[in-house]
């Protein structure tokens, strides 16, 4: 009898375990991964770029995000911005950077600019639709958030 007890309590707990609630996150549980496509191998933005000013100032900004230096990370990004002011990488790392700093409505802001630039990019589109939600759930915009959820979704599908 015991023995079935205590069967029945491990079974509650794994499928306990197993439930699809949502976590609440705080701003440092925040990473690159949360907001990649899903099926990507690796959260990391890949981005090739043909200008070699450019280039370093991705470079700096990609090692100042690796310290979590992120208000540095961002002076690179804006530079190289001011440079390719059309590209939707760019935009779209700005966006990551200034929700990791806590600036919902600029990321939010950045994400739809980039998303604007990035045309038939659906894994950059799908990306950005993260951040903005996590943006608006962070501002507590749980209509919103959820108006970002189905456009992640619709390209998660396609």
């Amino acid at each position: 009898m015991r023995l079935v007890l205590i069967l029945s309590i491990a079974l509650a707990l794994v499928i306990s375990g197993c439930s699809n609630a949502p976590q609440k996150k705080s701003s440092s549980d925040l990473s690159t991964q949360d907001l990649s496509p899903i099926g990507s191998q690796s959260g990391a933005i890949q981005h090739s770029l043909d200008d070699p000013d450019v280039a370093v100032l991705w470079t700096r900004a990609e090692l100042a995000r690796e310290e979590k230096q992120f208000a540095e990370a961002s002076f690179h990004i804006e530079q190289a911005l001011r440079v390719i002011p059309d590209d939707p990488v760019l935009w779209s790392r700005l966006a990551e950077l200034q929700m990791l700093q806590e600036e919902t409505v600029l990321a939010e802001n950045y994400a739809a600019k980039s998303n604007a630039l990035a045309s038939d990019n659906r894994p950059l589109q799908h990306r950005n639709w993260l951040i903005i939600q996590h943006a608006r759930d962070k501002r507590g915009d749980v209509l919103g958030a959820r108006e970002a959820q189905v456009e992640v979704r619709n390209l998660s599908e396609e």
